[in-house]
């Protein structure tokens, strides 16, 4: 299950995205590169919340007084954002967000991009989510 299952409403209708925390003293990458335990576990479990999506598309998308989720509008493949330590500027880490992103929808953030978004909007205003991710997702589905 994730942590968090964020809904945000674009021309497309509501887009929902599966939030996964991770430690804020955790790496996103090992010394050679390779995405740490804790991404890859945190990858992990948005798959498995895809998945499950999947395997129960009903369920998953069906009013909470039906017996559902209330994940209505949801997709079999939403995207992903993990949010996992800190921003550490000489690490190899710009190549292997890519390759999250494209390869497996999944965009990693730091704690560090999570507040800078937090401080930049207005209360009750615009959310980061609404805004960071690319819409373009949407188009795919």
């Amino acid at each position: 299950m994730a942590d968090f299952v964020v809904g945000g409403v674009t021309s497309m209708g509501v887009i929902w995205r599966l939030v996964e925390l991770e430690s804020p003293t955790a790496r996103l990458v090992l010394n050679d590169g390779q995405p740490s335990k804790e991404l890859r576990k945190a990858t992990q479990q948005i798959r498995d919340w895809r998945r499950w999506i999947t395997e129960h598309f009903h369920t998953a998308g069906s009013p909470e007084d039906r017996g559902g989720t209330g994940l209505e509008g949801i997709r079999v493949n939403p995207p992903g954002l993990i949010i996992i330590g800190r921003d550490n500027p000489g690490a190899p880490t710009e190549a292997m967000r890519n390759e999250f992103l494209e390869e497996n929808r999944i965009e990693i953030r730091t704690y560090d991009w999570l507040v800078r978004a937090a401080a930049s909007r207005p209360p009750m205003g615009i959310g980061a989510l609404d805004i960071e991710l690319d819409e373009s997702w949407d188009e795919e589905d």
